[in-house]
C-alpha cells in the first residue's frame, strides 16, 4: 500500500500520500535487503553482448553499480558526465530524492562505458543519457519502467537469481561492498553521502549480518586466540 501510493504521488495522480505515515510491521523493518555480491555484480557487467544497444546497457549497468536509484539513472542527462581533471576522479552529477543534488566519484570502468556510449551519439549536454526508440523515435529518453525492464531482461541472461533481478539490489551490493569489502574513510557516515541518505540512521539497514560474518567477528575475540 505504501509503495502503490508513493507511485500515485509521483505519477502526479494525488497531491498528497495517505500511507506516508504508516509504519511497517517490525517482521520488514528488521528484514535486511536482498542485495548483489560482488561476483554477481562482475557477471551481470561482463555478461552484456556487443550490438546495438550493448553500449547503453554497460553504462546503465555501472550506474547501479556507483549504487544510483532508478530515478536517479532516468533523470540523467549527458551533460552531467564530469571529466576527470588535475589527477582527480570523474564524476556524475545526480539529482536525488527531494530534488537533492549530489556528486557521485566514478571508477575508470564505469566512466569508459558511459563515455563509450555517449561517443557514439550527436547531441547537446542537455539530451537525456539513457535513450531508446519509441514508436519509431529516437533519442527519447528511456522510462523508469523501461530501465528496470531492461534490467530484469539482462538480469536474466546472466542467471542472477530470479529474487535480484531490480536495480535497487545493485544498489544495495554496493552498499554492501562499501560498508563490509572495503575500508571507507568516515565508515558509514561516508557510505550515507554516496547514497544520498539525507540521515544516517537510514544507511543502517544495510548492517546486516551474515552467520559467517558472526563467526568471523566472534573468532576475533582475543580470549579466543589465547590473548
Amino acid at each position: 500500500i505504501r509503495s502503490f501510493f508513493k507511485w500515485a504521488r509521483e505519477s502526479g495522480l494525488i497531491e498528497t500520500d495517505p500511507a506516508a505515515g504508516v509504519k511497517l510491521p517490525r517482521a520488514i523493518q528488521g528484514q535486511a535487503p536482498t542485495f548483489f555480491t560482488l561476483d554477481e555484480t562482475r557477471t551481470l557487467i561482463a555478461s552484456v553482448q556487443t550490438g546495438r544497444y550493448g553500449k547503453r546497457d554497460a553504462a546503465m549497468l555501472w550506474c547501479f553499480a556507483h549504487g544510483l536509484r532508478v530515478a536517479e539513472v532516468t533523470a540523467l542527462n549527458v551533460g552531467d558526465v564530469i571529466q576527470p581533471e588535475n589527477g582527480g576522479m570523474a564524476a556524475m552529477r545526480v539529482r536525488g530524492k527531494g530534488s537533492k543534488a549530489r556528486t557521485v566519484s566514478l571508477l575508470m570502468d564505469g566512466y569508459r562505458a558511459v563515455t563509450a556510449y555517449i561517443g557514439d551519439r550527436v547531441g547537446a549536454d542537455t539530451e537525456p543519457l539513457l535513450t531508446c526508440t519509441y514508436r519509431g523515435r529516437t533519442g527519447g529518453r528511456m522510462s523508469r519502467a523501461g530501465i528496470q525492464e531492461r534490467f530484469m531482461v539482462l538480469a536474466a541472461r546472466a542467471g542472477i537469481p530470479a529474487d535480484k533481478r531490480h536495480p535497487h539490489c545493485m544498489r544495495h551490493g554496493f552498499a554492501t561492498r562499501m560498508l563490509f569489502e572495503s575500508s571507507v574513510p568516515g565508515g558509514i557516515y561516508t557510505v550515507s553521502k554516496l547514497l544520498g541518505h539525507s540521515r544516517v540512521a537510514t544507511t543502517e539497514v544495510y548492517l546486516h549480518c551474515s552467520h559467517k560474518r558472526l563467526e568471523a567477528a566472534m573468532l576475533a575475540d582475543p580470549l579466543g586466540a589465547g590473548v
